[in-house]
């Protein structure tokens, strides 16, 4: 099978199949046995390998390439003949996810363009309206046995069409694991001392990037505001948890479009990102988020079938997660997510978000550069979000040969690259139960993952201190007041790696609260 492309906003997207693997559509209702006959064949591995991805409805299948055995191409074309099976579609690699194209894609209209034009649009290709964002951006599903990213193709030589895409379900791993050990037993760790430690040195087992940020110093200047509402977009977040109830306003599910976001017992992810945000300071227990005061929107975009098993989204859920958020009344969405094809869709929400959110004034929206030790995952690229890469407990960049030891990972890197933040042993909320990280309710977490919230923390201490302040203008504080550490050279202020600093959140709460004198 050749790979596919589409051209979207100027930009060629290129989706490379996986010859090792096929998604199959089942009839509805169909016997798990009928399912499992219908592709047993040599070049199918064993049915008991499958990815379900039961939302779609799709089915993932390995292929096995045994010397003298037919394409990826000819096993679908097989597949596809079977009376069971509605849909063979390729699976596409993209970057560390893989994504399959459904039934539906997304399309924008241009600007200038009577919304009535759809009609039309809709007669000419076969298309059946299945959702509405705003006037101009609708998800449509394309006719019965046609491929979604073909459709999209001819639809961005329409000359009305602003942008066409497939709406990719993309799944794979998303979090650096495994984690060190820790004991959860300390509340935060508040001494001063050096900056540098050694290996095993108990403030590895507290919150060290309180102190190397000089969070604690800017907590005598501000405390996080009640009002200002940070959200999670991730795989949920446990609303049971002692160090977050308290601060959990709201929530919305993606996935399932409802208020009911409740993870699965072993998606851990969520309740991570929301710790190092905003747990709740100064009540005895556990830790204290960098953001501490300010609120909670735990938003689900993502979910997982089986502990271990690979993240599961779609575009489309995370557009609506966006949406969901700034219309929520979040100042800051922090996004511990990335990977997949560049997306208009996305692109869109987020600029909602920035210039529609907090009353015209904007919501913050930060993303996570990604773990791969290569370029900038998106949406991470995109303009006018803040996008945070890791630093480690030494003040380094982190890569796989830093000195924390975490050698199966490294941080992203690139231009796009704003500011660092510690990424590695930062002891955070944990879901209860025993599928969560660690034993307890509290575990060490890793990754840009771990760097964003603590980020987004940051500024909601910031929009706390000067409410009024504009989302490019709090972007512009974190930037100015980052200190120049690591061990790669700066040019004109800032490089690729830690981008204009490691966060120093004392000095970017000064610089805030200076801006009300001025």
């Amino acid at each position: 099978m050749a790979d596919k492309t589409y051209e979207v906003k100027g930009r060629t997207i290129r989706l490379q199949i996986d010859d090792a693997m096929v998604a199959i559509r089942f009839k509805e209702n169909l016997q798990t046995s009928r399912r499992a006959a219908a592709v047993e064949r040599p070049g199918v591995e064993a049915f008991s390998r499958r990815l379900e991805l039961p939302r779609e409805p799709f089915t993932v299948l390995p292929l096995t390439r045994l010397e003298g055995a037919r394409s990826a191409a000819e096993e679908a074309e097989e597949l596809a003949a079977n009376d069971d099976v509605v849909r063979v579609t390729p699976v596409f690699k993209i970057g560390d996810k893989h994504a399959i194209a459904t039934e539906r894609l997304s399309l924008g209209l241009k600007e200038g363009q009577d919304p009535a034009v759809m009609a039309d649009i809709k007669r000419t290709y076969d298309l059946e309206t299945l959702e509405e964002f705003g006037d101009r951006e609708f998800m449509m599903r394309v006719p019965p046995g046609e491929d979604p990213v073909d459709v999209a193709a001819r639809l961005g030589g329409d000359d009305r069409i602003d942008y066409a895409e497939p709406d990719l379900v993309i799944f794979g791993t998303h979090v650096p694991r495994p984690p060190s050990a820790s004991n959860g037993a300390d509340p935060t760790m508040t001494g001063r001392g050096p900056r540098r430690f050694s290996a095993g040195d108990p403030l590895l087992a507290h919150q060290y990037a309180i102190p190397i940020t000089e969070t604690d110093l800017a907590w005598r200047m501000a405390r996080g505001a009640s009002d200002i509402r940070i959200a999670i977009l991730d795989e949920g977040v446990d609303t049971d948890h002692p160090d977050l109830k308290e601060a959990i306003v709201g929530s919305y599910d993606a996935i399932d479009n409802d208020e009911w976001q409740e993870p699965q017992p072993w998606d851990a992810h969520g309740t991570a990102c929301a710790g190092l945000a905003a747990a709740v300071r100064d009540n005895g227990i556990g830790i204290a988020g960098v953001g501490a005061g300010c609120s909670i929107l735990a938003v689900r975009i993502a979910y997982s079938n089986h502990k271990g098993g690979p993240w599961l989204t779609s575009d489309s859920a995370i557009r609506r997660a966006i949406d969901w958020s700034w219309r929520a009344g979040a100042d800051i969405l922090s996004n511990s997510w990335g990977g997949g094809a560049y997306s208009v869709a996305i692109e869109n929400a987020f600029r909602r978000a920035a210039t529609q959110g907090r009353g015209g004034k904007g919501a913050v929206v930060l993303v996570a550069a990604g773990n791969a030790s290569g370029p900038v995952d998106f949406p991470g690229y995109l303009d006018g979000v803040l996008t945070v890469s890791a630093s480690n407990e030494y003040d380094e960049f982190k890569t796989r040969t830093s000195l924390d030891g975490e050698t199966w990972w490294g941080s992203n890197f690139g231009p796009e690259v704003d500011v660092a933040a510690p990424g590695v042993h930062n002891l955070t909320t944990d879901i209860a139960g025993a599928d969560g990280y660690e034993p307890g309710d509290y575990a060490d977490f890793n990754g840009t993952s771990s760097a964003t919230p603590i980020v987004a923390g940051a500024c909601g201490l910031i929009l706390s201190a000067a409410p009024e302040l504009r989302e490019h203008e709090v972007r512009a504080i974190i930037g100015d007041t980052a200190d120049k550490v690591g061990q790669f050279p700066y040019s004109g202020g800032r490089n690729d790696q830690m981008g204009n600093g490691r966060l120093n959140v004392r000095r970017a709460v000064e610089q805030a609260v200076s801006t009300l004198t001025n």
